[in-house]
């Protein structure tokens, strides 16, 4: 997924309000000495398991059942209920 802010001054207000949020979880995560050396540099023999949100979701989108599919469930059961009030 790829976002384009046309708005520079949004990054700057969303880096003042969650950096000190985001920082010290990157600090932990992404930047700690075992997953850089071992993910990033190719060094270390310590394998992580990443997570792909989006990978996880379309698993999950293909047990959704049939009636379910268009996304339109709610506004049929509306329907339903305005021909039989």
């Amino acid at each position: 997924m790829n976002y384009v802010l046309d708005d520079k001054t949004v990054c700057h207000g969303a880096v003042k309000e969650m950096g000190d949020i985001i920082l010290p979880v990157l600090a932990d995560s992404v930047f700690s000495p075992d997953y850089f050396c071992g993910e990033v540099l190719g060094y270390c023999s310590e394998s992580y398991y990443v997570f792909y949100a989006e990978d996880w979701v379309n698993q999950l989108l293909k047990t959704k059942p049939a009636y379910l599919a268009d996304n339109n469930y709610v506004n049929n059961l509306y329907e339903d209920i305005a021909k039989n009030p």
